[in-house]
């Protein structure tokens, strides 16, 4: 498995697969190379793009180096974009693309970014605000090794998930319920990305996404995301706004892959 070594020394797992123009994938929370989106939307995109999907820290076969910080993801995302040419494609999804806006606020240039369904839902001050101490809560959770109340935690509290979904998540998605356990140590830097702007579109880092960008969201997506997704790319200079056909956050790859073809396939690529 080939890695790269981060600026603080952790040791950053990734693979890739395919030919064409190098494209690096961003997980959200909760998911990495073996659990998520990436295992299912990787085979696709390969067939269009050499793709590259790493283990954030923390996850998988990457290491981790305390004390966190958001820098510290940033300076992940730079390494593997430097094995991946320097400036190839980047699609972040969920959290992964706060984590996107952020790295290219801080100097990062993808030739071309996606970012799906970044969870900014508060818009207005109609919208559902997350716990604002959900950072420590977790942390103090991660802290005494309590993953399945930190994962319950982050499901319900944060994402509103209803309390029934848990029980049948543990009842009938074991392997589902077993690999959110596996990474819910990170789930504080997931929030921490997201609440630097109180989980609202940071407007200067919306404005500093000056290259080609395309906002995605799912079409079966809830009207808090919707809404979510068009204030975005409203912010973002330029920025398309492309919804996926009959998917909602946890979007599948035949859906999702000719869109992306159709947006990173323009004139940069080659």
């Amino acid at each position: 498995m080939p890695t790269v070594t981060s600026k603080d020394g952790t040791t950053i797992a990734y693979e890739t697969a395919g030919s064409g123009p190098a494209l690096v994938l961003v997980d959200g929370a909760l998911c990495w190379r073996e659990s998520g989106v990436t295992p299912t939307l990787l085979p696709e995109l390969a067939k269009h793009f050499t793709v590259y999907a790493y283990d954030r820290r923390g996850r998988g076969e990457s290491t981790d180096t305390l004390p966190y910080a958001n820098d510290r993801e940033i300076e992940d995302l730079d390494a593997v974009m430097k094995a991946a040419g320097g400036s190839p494609f980047v699609c972040g999804f969920s959290s992964g693309a706060v984590l996107v806006m952020y790295a290219v606020q801080q100097g990062l240039t993808p030739s071309k970014v996606v970012l799906f369904e970044a969870p900014l839902v508060v818009v207005d001050d109609t919208d559902r605000k997350h716990p604002a101490d959900a950072v420590e809560q977790l942390t103090t959770m991660a802290a005494e090794d309590r993953r399945g109340d930190a994962v319950t935690y982050f499901l319900v509290d944060i994402i509103g998930l209803p309390k029934v979904f848990m029980l049948v998540m543990k009842v009938f998605m074991r392997k589902g319920w077993n690999a959110t356990r596996a990474v819910a140590h990170t789930l504080p830097y997931d929030i921490s990305f997201i609440q630097r702007s109180g989980s609202r579109v940071p407007e200067d880092v919306a404005a500093s996404i000056t290259m080609p960008c395309a906002v995605f969201g799912g079409a079966k997506s809830p009207a808090s995301m919707k809404k979510a997704v068009k204030a975005l790319a409203a912010a973002i200079p330029g920025a398309e706004l492309v919804e996926v056909p009959k998917q909602s956050h946890i979007v599948k790859p035949k859906m999702m892959t000719p869109a992306l073809v159709e947006f990173l396939g323009g004139p940069t690529a080659s």
